[in-house]
This record gives structure tokens, sequence and C-alpha cells, in this order.
């Protein structure tokens, strides 16, 4: 432990001459490269979008205010655009990148776990992954995210290595698009893949529901449809956004936190029942899930990026004074194993359960603050109680400096069917340059390991409390 602490405060040192050092902005990923403007445009510090790159992603990964003017790398013609005024008797002309459409994020890290068998190690090369996205004309757009390693390792099977694929439909108005594909939905307090803390995802996203067997979690992906649209504000600020999907539903395996609620059986049955009856890699019954929610926004850059031409004039365009205030609604049906007249057995559409949040997003000048409440909840068929966890959250940062941003996350899971644990997450970002991020990042828990009924990482098992130096680098 000596030694570790020694490299701790080694490194933290070291951290500090580097923060030193005010950044450059150099812009080299595919969208970067396209405006040939800084990842600081759309991003307080990738992959955290700021009011602009949330705007941007509204419209379909185009400019606000006209994208003809902005884009530097022209695109690649199919079709004249005299061809609109004799369609249908001609194809609707369209275009395609006219250069690479891919990026890279690489990340490396060096962990310190006291309660490990191994308190501390370097993990080399932790992430590497491969993007894509681009438009392909007017209306038109594309994401593809490669897992090439995650976590230190190769990633197996076609989700594992392939999280992201989809196409969206933006109409003119921006009211009512669509997309199909693998996606994360909207339905969520925040997503998963735009989080700034790393070390851990958060638990409204990801925990499932242990007594049930049910492994569902909100985030990170789904295969379906989603229905979406945007629409401003008065005065060009603010605005309203809403949401609507259907997709499969998701099948992870058993539940983190079964043996700690003392289902560890029960879920190892059901596993087996499950496998016997078949499964595939994407859906365990015929039914499909559907959810809808709605954000509505309160002062700042419209949600389409009203005024963005002069936010863009901007050095602080991280700055966007708002509130945004929203809600959404998740039912999806669950395989479980039922008790009927003694006797266990498989009911795959035996457990309709439900998610349901609702969250305060605010900016006011450099902080952010996000609070949101959200309740889980499963119904088994032929069982009079409901099994509810009760997820609450708040996750504050602050830019100190474009080049220096800490923040802070407070997450509490309260279930009707055991113990409460709380989870405290820290955080800190250097902005060695616009894409190189170096971050410190910890997690304290409630851990009292002697008291076995509040030694609460027996619920998660990376629940316990850690820390990690990381380095990103995007390209």
């Amino acid at each position: 432990m000596k030694k570790a602490s020694g490299l701790v405060v080694t490194s933290c040192f070291l951290l500090s001459l580097v923060a030193l050092f005010p950044p450059e902005a150099r812009a080299i990923p595919a969208f970067a490269r396209k405006y040939q403007t800084s990842c600081s445009t759309c991003h307080v510090a990738y992959p955290v979008l700021n009011a602009f790159g949330k705007a941007y992603k509204n419209r379909g990964y185009r400019m606000p205010g006209g994208e003809d003017k902005f884009i530097k790398e022209r695109p690649v013609s199919l079709g004249a655009p005299a061809w609109k005024q004799v369609y249908p008797e001609s194809l609707w002309p369209s275009d395609i990148p006219g250069a690479t459409v891919a990026s890279f994020w690489l990340s490396s890290q060096f962990k310190v776990n006291p309660s490990a068998a191994i308190t501390n190690e370097f993990d080399g090369l932790n992430e590497l992954y491969v993007l894509g996205a681009g438009t392909l004309g007017e209306s038109l757009s594309f994401f593809a995210e490669l897992e090439v390693i995650d976590g230190g390792t190769v990633p197996t099977g076609f989700g594992a290595a392939l999280p992201r694929a989809f196409f969206q439909y933006n109409h003119s108005s921006n009211k009512i698009n669509v997309t199909a594909g693998l996606f994360e939905p909207r339905a969520v307090l925040t997503p998963t893949r735009l989080r700034m803390m790393r070390v851990s995802d958060f638990l409204s996203n990801r925990y499932g529901m242990p007594p049930t067997g049910n492994s569902f979690s909100l985030s990170p992906n789904q295969r379906g449809l989603e229905v979406w649209g945007s629409a401003e504000g008065p005065g060009n600020k603010g605005g309203v956004e809403w949401f609507a999907g259907v997709v499969n539903g998701r099948d992870a395996g058993t539940p983190s936190g079964a043996a700690a609620y003392g289902v560890a059986a029960f879920n190892s049955r059901f596993q087996s029942a499950l496998t016997a009856a078949g499964r595939t890699n994407t859906e365990n019954n015929s039914d499909k899930d559907f959810y809808g929610g709605l954000n509505y926004k309160i002062g700042g850059m419209g949600v389409l990026g009203g005024g963005a031409a002069e936010e863009l004039k901007q050095a602080d365009n991280f700055v966007d004074n708002s509130a945004t205030l929203g809600a959404f609604y998740y039912r999806g049906i669950a395989p479980t194993l039922v008790t009927r007249d003694g006797r266990e057995a498989l009911q795959r559409d035996g457990n309709t359960f439900h998610r349901a949040g609702a969250k305060l997003d605010a900016y006011v000048g450099r902080g952010n603050i996000l609070a949101g409440i959200q309740l889980n909840r499963d119904k088994i068929q032929n069982v009079s109680r409901n099994f509810d966890e009760l997820i609450t959250l708040v996750e504050a940062r602050y830019v100190a400096v474009p080049w220096l941003i800490p923040a802070i996350r407070f997450e509490n899971l309260n279930p009707n069917f055991g113990k409460a644990f709380y989870r405290v997450t820290t955080h800190g970002s250097i902005m060695i340059r616009a894409n190189v991020r170096l971050s410190i990042e910890g997690v304290v828990s409630a851990n009292k390991t002697g008291d076995p009924l509040r030694d609460y990482r027996r619920y998660d098992s990376g629940n316990d409390s850690r820390m990690q130096f990381r380095l990103d680098f995007a390209y």
C-alpha cells in the first residue's frame, strides 16, 4: 500500500505539472476534418457534448445555420441537383463523404484497487475503437462503432465487437426523424456513450433486477427503430425534444448482485432453463419493448442550434445558461421462472417490467448539474408483490479553465428486497490537447468488510473503492 500511495502522489504531481501548459486546439476526428474546426466546437471534453454539439447531433450530424458554408471537405456528388425536378422519372440526387469517415479512439490506464488481489497495474491499451460517421445527401446519415479492443481484451461476438451501427433519416424540419439499426435509446437519464467518467457506468443505465433474474439494462445499445424530433422555443432559445421507440430488449445473462441478495441458485436455474429452451445473442422471447419520452429546454441555445453563428465566435462555448426538464418511460417483457402448483417452469413472458425516470439538467455559467431519479419495477406472474429499485443520481462538473474540468457523481440504489448502497465517483480531466485527455478518477463506496450486511461490494463486483489514471487520444 505504501508503494501504491507513493505512486499516486507522484502521479498527481506530474499531472499538476502538465496542467501548467495550456493546450492547443487541433481538430482531427472525422467531423472536425470535414469542417476543419476544433473538437471543442462540439465537445466540452470528448465525448461530452456542449450545446452546439447536441444541436449538431439533433440535425443528423449537420451544422446549424447552413451546412454548405461550413464544409471544407466537399462531398462526392451522386447526381445533379436538377434531377429533383424530374423525380420520380430519375433517381433523387445524393452524395457521399469526399474523404475518410473513420476516426479512432484509444485509451490506456493505470489502475489502483487496494481491495483487489493485485492492487495496482498498467493495462497498456485498454480501448481501441474505430468510429465511422457521415451524411448521405441532405436527409440521410449513418454512424458505426467497431470495438477492436475493449477493457484490454478483444470482444467476441457480433454484438460485442459492433456495439453501434445505425442509419438516420432527418426531415428538413427536424421535427420527425427516424433511427434504425443498433443504437443507444434516448430513454435514459443520461447516455452511457457520452459520459465523462469512464471508471464506472451509471447505475441507472446498467443495474439489473437480481431477484427476478432480469439482466435488462437501459444501456448501452438496442436493436430496433426509434422515431424522434426537435423544435426550438421562442426566440430560437431552448425548445422541446421527443422520442419513441420499439426495440428487441436486452439479454445480458445473470444480473449483478445475484449472490449478494441470496438468489444465486435461482439465477443459475433460470439461465440453465433459458439456454435449454433456446435463445439468440439478440433476443430471448418474441415480444418487443417500447418506450417514449420528452425533454423541454428553457433558455440557452436552441435545441437545433438557434443563434449558432454567434455561438461559434465565442471562446466559452461550454457556457449555456439553461435548464432542461426530461422524463421517459420504458416497458418490456422478459422471461423468468414461474412457480405453478409447486413446480418451477420457464415462462418467456413471465416478467413485465417498467423503467421510468425524470431529470433536471441545468447549466449556470461554467457549471453543470444533472439530477435524476429512476424507478425500476418488475412484475412477475402469480407473484402478488412488485420488485422495485429506486435509483437517484446527482452529477456536477465545473470548467475551471477550458482544459481543466473537475467533476463528481453521487448515486444511490435503494431496493425493496434488500439493503441499499451508494457510490461516489470523483473525476478530473486535463485536456492536453483538444483531442488528448488525461484524467484521474476514483470510486468511493460504502464498504464495511467487517459487517457482511454492509459489505456493499457484494452487490456489484465493480463497486469497491478504487482509482485510475487514464489517457484518451482521438484522431
